[in-house]
């Protein structure tokens, strides 16, 4: 997921800008746009931006940005790449396989073409996981020519790190193929991981060659709703959940002594990433209200 944050400013040219995380600047983010690619919950947090000339400076009111879902693979979408051909940031080439591709997508401007030239190649992501720990990977596929190409998804520990493709990745949690249909065509497999690493690895089955897009690796959640416990000690409030639900998100409302309960529930920021959530106890807190929703 790319989240992009803008801002239009005008006065005496030239206009310098500087955008700020959480209160500290972000290094070569000088331009109107800021844009960070597969983020994940520790960039949730406040933005803001100093605008600049030679009479003086403005900072801009800060913009909050929650991240609610913990996305394991880094640039899924594949929009972060050095150009047509080359293989997209946080990829890796196994052999032959073109890469970045621009000539089709299912969303945003990029996708990630697997094969070349007639034969069998791919590529590879190794993400960290969590022995015990249910996932879910999917993703979007679609020809290159026709439909009825076929490619191939391996989840696995990773194997040695050569150009033979059988040996990339040992895919003891996913080995199937998967046909594509003549547009755009949506697959999700479900895994237990087994080891600290998982390898995910896309490709093609020559002579076919396959787009793909929009790759996710998330939590696997529980979606029966948890019970909420809460714990007091030491002037913190500790709140757990079932270790099957990470990915539900921590909610709380405040509100005076004789209002009840509203609906102006304030999402936790990074809650959706862990089932367990420590804070201050608040004596002067009228009454404070916690829930779990799953989106």
């Amino acid at each position: 997921m790319t989240v992009t944050f803008s801002v239009t400013a005008s006065g005496n040219p030239p206009l310098a800008y500087q955008w700020s995380f959480s209160g500290s600047p972000l290094a070569g983010q000088t331009t109107s746009t800021l844009q960070l690619a597969s983020v994940t919950t520790n960039q949730s947090g406040t933005y803001s931006v100093a605008v600049s000339n030679l009479y003086g400076s403005v900072v801009t009111a800060s913009a909050s940005l929650a991240v609610d879902v913990w996305e394991l693979l880094r640039n899924g979408g594949f929009e972060t790449n050095a150009g047509s051909g080359t293989i997209p940031t946080n990829w890796n080439l196994i052999t032959n396989s073109y890469g970045a591709y621009s000539g089709l997508h299912h969303s945003g401007s990029w996708c990630m073409h697997v094969g070349a030239g007639g034969g069998n190649g791919g590529e590879y992501q190794d993400t960290a996981t969590v022995l015990g720990r249910r996932y879910k990977l999917s993703f979007w596929a679609a020809p290159f020519v026709a439909a009825g190409e076929s490619g191939k998804v391996q989840v696995g520990t990773p194997g040695a790190n050569n150009s033979s493709l059988s040996l990339n990745n040992k895919a003891e949690y996913i080995n199937q193929t998967f046909v594509v249909g003549s547009t755009w065509t949506f697959f999700s497999y479900l895994f237990t991981a087994t080891s600290a690493t998982a390898r995910v690895s896309f490709q093609n089955i020559a002579p076919s060659a396959v787009n793909v897009d929009d790759a996710s690796l998330v939590y696997a959640v529980n979606t029966n709703p948890p019970n909420l416990t809460m714990q007091a000690d030491g002037g913190f409030l500790s709140l757990a959940w079932p270790a099957d639900r990470t990915g539900w998100q921590l909610q709380a409302q405040t509100n005076g002594p004789d209002a009840g309960l509203g609906t102006n529930w304030f999402r936790v920021p990074g809650s959706t990433s862990t089932n367990f959530w420590s804070l201050p106890l608040c004596p002067s807190c009228p009454s404070v209200f916690y829930r779990l929703k799953l989106y």
